[in-house]
């Protein structure tokens, strides 16, 4: 299989619908791809439904990184970071060539982002999950965002705001690679315009502006975000592929709700 070229500056994500991937003999190729570890921790899930997404997640994870350097899917080795962000391992560092990727995943689809020379963070969530979003905003979000959701009437509405925030601050703290030690109230979002997005930094904070965030909806139940560490003056390019790992793929449309504008 041809190695598939992945300049700096661009991003490609992989989507997986989990109600496309039933297939026994498919899903026992995936398990071949899966270390001792990662099949011990399938069957430790109580529910058949997150076995289901943990086997298809692994899959899909070892077989779009192998379409990028010449380590065969079941090769694949993992390390995670002090804060228990997943990357490649060290021995694999040198073919891969400084890609990097980031995973998320919901009710009913996975997602994988991969690119190159840069930090990447991405968070998805199904938009039919209720959670009670003002309560949890109070408790962990910034003022601003509270006050944003509070002026909200429409339960509908603000169910989906608060998921809009939640994404953004999911893909920012996966691409720092700090994970929920970073205070979610320590920074907050706002839309300047119906399509821009904008990230304030509380004090003792670092500069906001390397980040780039797009914000992007897979399919109509969904929600997702995306930030990555961007030193570059131009926009990066994504791109988003609908795969069933080991099977089809085809090019699907993923228009962009919000970003932010160039940055560097």
């Amino acid at each position: 299989m041809a190695i598939r070229e992945l300049e700096t500056g661009r991003i490609e994500l992989w989507t997986s619908f989990l109600h496309e991937i039933t297939d026994p003999a498919l899903l026992a190729k995936y398990k071949d791809l899966l270390t001792a570890d990662e099949l011990s921790q399938q069957v430790r899930f109580h529910f058949e439904r997150d076995q289901h997404r943990y086997l298809v997640t692994r899959a899909l994870a070892r077989v779009v990184l192998s379409k990028y350097c010449k380590v065969r899917p079941e090769d694949w080795s993992f390390c995670k970071g002090s804060h228990g962000k997943p990357a490649i391992a060290d021995e694999h560092a040198e073919l891969a060539g400084g890609l990097s990727f980031n995973i998320s995943h919901t009710q009913g689809l996975v997602m994988i982002g991969v690119t190159r020379e840069a930090s990447l963070g991405i968070d998805v969530e199904n938009l039919q999950r209720q959670k009670p979003a003002l309560g949890i905003a109070e408790s962990f979000f910034a003022k601003p965002e509270v006050d944003a959701l509070r002026e909200i009437d429409e339960d509908s509405e603000q169910q989906r705001r608060f998921f809009e925030y939640w994404t953004l601050k999911e893909s920012y703290i996966k691409a720092i690679g700090l994970g929920l030690s970073t205070p979610l109230d320590q920074f907050h979002f706002s839309f300047p315009s119906p399509r821009t997005v904008q990230l304030t930094l509380h004090q003792n904070t670092a500069d906001s502006s390397p980040f780039w965030f797009a914000q992007f909806q897979p399919a109509s139940d969904y929600i997702a975000a995306m930030c990555i560490q961007n030193g570059s003056p131009r926009d990066p390019i994504l791109t988003n592929t609908r795969i069933i790992p080991l099977g089809d793929e085809s090019s699907m449309p993923m228009p962009i709700l919000r970003s932010t504008s160039g940055c560097g």
